[in-house]
């Protein structure tokens, strides 16, 4: 799920499937230019698609990829290395993207937890990135806990309808 605020002026880049791996992004304008926000979604059971991250990267260099990527990375916070881990350390060591450094669980399931949803940027959007924290599940399925942060960029605003009325006093 990618969520933008209704008031930020954005546009659709990418919405496809590749192998199973889930991709939507757009674009928004900042007060840098423009920045991609990508969300990636790959079910367990399915590879990592190493070159649509770099597809993502190449719509855009200045770029942010989230998503519940189902890969645990020990070096990177989770409890284990899993074979999608892997896979994700691979994207990593291309070097185009980073990856937010916590140790934050996002997913909990009979006492067990573990970080397999994760925040990747390229630089030098990953600086700007701060206040990383999980939140209670709303609605969505009760064994993932929602990431939030906060991106210290300034986006631009769509423009006021046309169609505001105002209500002016007669003289």
């Amino acid at each position: 799920m990618l969520a933008i605020r209704n008031n930020i002026k954005c546009y659709e880049k990418l919405n496809k499937t590749v192998e199973g791996n889930e991709a939507v992004a757009v674009q928004i304008e900042t007060s840098f230019g423009h920045l991609l926000i990508a969300s990636i979604y790959i079910p367990p059971n399915i590879k990592l698609h190493h070159e649509l991250f770099g597809q993502i990267y190449d719509l855009d260099n200045d770029c942010l990829i989230l998503g519940d990527l189902n890969a645990s990375l020990q070096y990177m916070g989770s409890k284990k290395t899993n074979a999608k881990g892997l896979q994700l350390q691979q994207v990593l060591y291309e070097g185009y993207l980073q990856c937010i450094d916590n140790v934050l669980t996002t997913y909990i399931r009979n006492n067990y937890e573990e970080k397999i949803d994760w925040i990747l940027a390229s630089q030098p959007t990953i600086t700007f990135i701060n206040n990383v924290e999980t939140q209670a599940p709303f609605g969505l399925k009760e064994d993932h806990k929602p990431l939030t942060f906060n991106l210290d960029m300034s986006a631009e605003k769509k423009p006021q309808s046309p169609r505001i009325s105002f209500n002016f006093k007669l003289a």
